[in-house]
Parts: C-alpha cells; structure tokens; sequence
C-alpha cells in the first residue's frame, strides 16, 4: 500500500497501517493516536514562535554533506541563515563538563574565527557544554 501524502496516512485506520511495509502494531497505535497529532501541533507551533526550522532530509537546504552519512539524521532543526551547504562549516563536538578554561578557550576560538570569516556556519547537536558556549558565542 502507497499513501498519496502524510495527511492521507493519519487517515487510515490501524488495520490499513499494519499492511504497509515496516509497520507494525505499536507504531500503527501511535500514528493512529491523536495526541501525536497534537504534539505535531506543539512542536509546530514551538518552532515558529523562536524562528526555528526544521529541513527534511529532501528538502534543497539540507546539508549535502550529511547527505551522504547513511545515519544522517533525517530531520534537522536550524535557526537563522544557516548557510549548511557553503564551504566554511565548524563542526563542534565537544565535553557537557566545562572547565572555566575549556569555556575561555572556545570563546577566544569563536572569536577569532567570527572575526576572519564572515561566512562561517557552525554546526553541532546543540548539547549541553561546550556545544551551547559555542552557540551563544557565534
């Protein structure tokens, strides 16, 4: 069975979800729930309140970079100009136990970085730690 669209899947009845392939009676439960539908909404509605949005995979702004990491995520959150596919990309991975020096060092390191290049995108999973500092900082 092929759905036509997102809205045409929430409209089927359990038994109808069960037949689509990789579906199975817990997750035909939850599409068929309407406090998932709700959530949807809140999220939604979270989303544009703050400026955020949110790229499917598919969508042209995604990062062609993940892309082609078959773990990719399939959906991403991002917030102002977020530029994913230029060329200049800082990718931050780093501890959620910051040290006051480990705190200082990646500020002086934004700094300099925002400083020299105007057209640099920073990316990281938004974690507690050294991810925020970074964020707030760029």
């Amino acid at each position: 069975m092929i759905c036509s669209s997102a809205s045409a899947v929430f409209r089927l009845k359990k038994a109808s979800l069960q037949k689509i392939q990789s579906i199975g009676p817990r997750l035909s439960e939850s599409i068929s729930s309407s406090s998932l539908l709700e959530k949807a909404e809140k999220e939604l509605t979270f989303l544009e309140r703050h400026g955020i949005t949110a790229l499917y995979f598919e969508d042209a702004t995604y990062s062609e970079r993940l892309k082609e990491c078959e773990d990719g995520p399939i959906l991403l959150y991002a917030k102002g100009d977020t530029g994913l596919n230029t060329r200049r990309a800082l990718r931050v991975v780093g501890t959620r136990r910051v040290t006051s020096y480990g705190r200082d060092l990646c500020r002086e390191i934004i700094s300099v970085l925002a400083g020299m290049l105007d057209d640099l995108v920073i990316v990281s999973g938004l974690a507690n730690g050294i991810d925020v500092i970074v964020h707030r900082d760029a």
